[in-house]
């Protein structure tokens, strides 16, 4: 198969696995915006995790102590967490076998020791108990002679089973600027279109689509030294170009898959946040409700006059007091035999009154005969008069 149709192929396949993949991402965002600490953005590559907006941080908590109690009892490097043994226990009994394996057992811890195992394993472990999957590449980096274990966003990754029911195919769906494309692949293994903008620095920062797709081969040579003829094949190809930047393969599948309950014949399945949504949801509801309860408490709403209708009741707030004398000479209720003028000159000696003198001095600033209303006038908008008042008029004069 010649190089534009492996791209090809490779393209098709990625829009089939992305359709399948959009069946399960609705579940997976309403999982990570009320349980993980940060969500991804389905359908932005370039978009950065977001802390979520929510009301109750509790079942980020739980999931944070979920994970912590997983990779404790299982991924430590404080305990032993695996050991090597043979199907044979007749080989198992010869001489110099245990010890053998022993050894073998101690090379592999330190390896994992020197390697980045063990700080890769907590974002691992999280994204199978949120969405229910979670992906490491694993790697070697043959300077310093470590394994590598590169954990992968799930945002990038589109999954794909095989025959025997496990994940036997991953395309990653990402973003490389211009020059980390040239830098990991070399200058003459790029387009022509990336070599003119590598040729120009101000667009060496240019971002990328760059798909790696790691799949079973139909057809490989076991006994083969040559890596494209490995049972797997591992192909980077420039979205925008349609070009193969590099096309290399693996003896062994180079992912890690940690499916935490799989749906069967599904690359995807469930997790123990999507099978608590419905809950988790009804405590963060819950905590909404109980939050605007106390607010409601704390600050209540408050009937007032309508002279205070500009007056503000939040703490450090300044209003301005007006005398009740100065009310009641707007209001015009007061007895023609007081001068208004005199009101405001004698403020100084009102205010120095004891509440209940003032009360008693108010009482004899009004007239007395406007405290009641004709009942020509009980219409007029200005007195605002209830219908109850009105009926109750009309009765007393026998109206209908």
């Amino acid at each position: 198969m010649d190089k534009e149709e492996v791209v090809k192929e490779i393209l098709a396949r990625l829009e089939e696995l992305r359709s399948e993949r959009a069946k399960y991402e609705g579940a997976w965002s309403d999982a990570q915006e009320l349980c993980a600490p940060y969500a991804y953005n389905w359908h932005d590559l370039d978009a950065v995790p977001v802390h979520p907006k929510r009301f109750t941080s509790e079942p980020c908590s739980y999931l944070d102590t979920l994970v912590s109690g997983l990779i404790g009892y299982s991924l430590s490097p404080s305990i032993k967490w695996f050991s090597l043994a043979l199907q044979d226990e007749e080989l198992m009994s010869l001489y110099g076998v245990k010890d053998w394996l022993e050894k073998t057992e101690q090379t592999l811890v330190a390896a994992f020791a020197r390697s980045n195992l063990y700080s890769s394993a907590k974002p691992f472990v999280q994204d199978a108990c949120v969405i229910g999957h979670g992906a490491l590449f694993v790697g070697e980096d043959l300077g310093r002679g470590t394994l590598t274990f590169s954990h992968q966003n799930p945002n990038e990754l589109y999954l794909d089973v095989g025959d025997n029911d496990a994940v036997d195919t991953v395309l990653r769906e990402f973003q490389m600027t211009v020059r980390q494309i040239v830098k990991r692949f070399g200058i003459g293994s790029v387009s022509e279109n990336i070599r003119l903008a590598y040729d120009e620095p101000r667009r060496r920062g240019e971002r990328r689509t760059v798909v790696f797709a790691v799949y079973p081969r139909e057809e490989y040579k076991t006994s083969s030294l040559f890596s494209r003829d490995f049972p797997y094949a591992a192909v980077y190809i420039d979205v925008q170009d349609k070009h193969i930047l590099h096309e290399s393969g693996f003896q062994e599948f180079p992912y890690a898959i940690y499916e935490f309950a799989k749906y069967t014949g599904r690359a995807y399945g469930d997790s123990v946040a999507q099978e608590a949504l419905e809950d988790v949801e009804f405590l963060d509801i819950t905590t909404d409700t109980t939050l605007k309860i106390a607010q409601l408490a704390a600050h209540p709403p408050m009937k007032v006059s309508a002279s205070m209708r500009n007056v503000s009741i939040m703490p450090g707030a300044i209003n301005e007091l007006v005398r009740s004398g100065v009310l009641m000479k707007k209001s015009g209720f007061i007895s023609y035999k007081v001068d208004p003028a005199a009101i405001d000159e004698a403020a100084e000696d009102f205010d120095a009154l004891s509440l209940e003198n003032q009360k008693k001095f108010l009482i004899e600033l009004l007239d007395k005969n406007l405290l009641y209303v004709n009942k020509c006038d009980m219409d007029d908008a200005e007195f605002n008069i209830s219908e109850a008042d009105k009926a109750f008029t009309k009765s007393f004069y026998r109206e209908a």
